[in-house]
């Protein structure tokens, strides 16, 4: 092998862990109003701790964890992902993301600030968006100058969702009205890439028990489409990934499935599949926690 085959190998092994994380934090986005007033639920006030392991090609690149909290009047989220597996060889990535917000009275997020950490050429690397509350999001790098905002114009993102602000978006919806249809586009914003998302319900369905999944049981299977609307990619791996593939037809279509693991909690992913050039895309539910009770599944366990 030639040393620019090897450099180009290398390449493609990190983009995969990158498209993948990249794919969850947006995957776990849902739809972003519900039509129902806000109210507590059993698990108003409650913590959840989530753990995931995501494949790409069939092979294990990412575990992540997943933190959320809610009351009936603010939330925060909190993602942590690690590249794992054979990409791992060859770095240590690694991405901390957290958002936070308040709940309006039609349970819709209201985010405050959105942030990345993660390592890029040996350094720390930030991004922060900080939203005024009416819909408008300043866009900051840290060291500035480390990277840009995609050219997504300030009209494009107002009033836009990012994509953890969508968990919590998700999952209210489902707890209010039993659905996840989204009723029309979403727009989400990520600090470099607008989508507008779409989400429709397919029915229930049963997961078996299986070695990799903590969950099995009834599930509300639903689609997910994000379209890419505006925004820089960059690389081809990233493009391809979120403008639909080599055909470049704009749309990436997830299925995601939800349910309730530990009883009176909220709904949650508990397994997320899609198609990628680079392969089956799947995210499988590890454990759940509880910070009111020491509830832990893990796979094999019966949901």
């Amino acid at each position: 092998m030639t040393v620019i085959a090897a450099r180009l190998s290398r390449a493609a092994r990190l983009s995969r862990g990158r498209v993948a994380a990249a794919a969850l934090g947006l995957a776990l986005a849902g739809p972003a109003a519900a039509p129902a007033a806000a109210q507590a639920s059993s698990a108003g006030g409650q913590g959840l701790s989530l753990g995931y392991d995501v494949y790409l090609g069939g092979l294990k690149v990412l575990e992540a964890d997943l933190a959320l909290d809610r009351s009936p009047e603010r939330y925060s989220v909190l993602l942590d992902a690690e590249l794992k597996g054979f990409p791992a060889l060859f770095t240590d990535w690694w991405a901390e993301v957290r958002s936070t917000g308040r709940l309006g009275d039609d349970g819709r997020p209201i985010p405050d600030l959105h942030r990345v950490e993660r390592p890029k050429d040996g350094t720390l690397k930030i991004t922060e968006m900080i939203y005024d509350g009416e819909g408008g999001v300043d866009v900051r790098f840290i060291p500035e100058g480390s990277d840009d905002d995609g050219g997504v114009t300030d009209a494009e993102r107002h009033g836009s969702l990012d994509p953890l602000s969508g968990v919590i978006a998700l999952m209210n919806r489902l707890e209010q009205i039993g659905s996840c249809e989204s009723g029309g586009p979403v727009a989400l914003y990520d600090g470099r890439r607008r989508f507008d998302l779409v989400m429709e319900r397919l029915g229930t369905r049963t997961l078996e028990p299986s070695g990799y999944s903590a969950y099995s049981g009834a599930a509300e299977h639903c689609r997910l489409q994000l379209r890419a609307i505006s925004g820089a990619f960059k690389n081809e791996a990233s493009r391809q990934f979120w403008r639909g593939g080599a055909a470049g037809d704009e749309l990436r279509t997830f299925d995601i499935w939800l349910a309730r693991p530990v009883e009176g909690a909220a709904p949650v992913p508990v397994r997320i599949q899609g198609e990628s050039w680079r392969g089956m895309l799947i995210v499988h539910l590890t454990d759940i926690r509880t910070r009111r009770a020491d509830v832990v599944l893990r796979p094999g366990d019966r949901g």
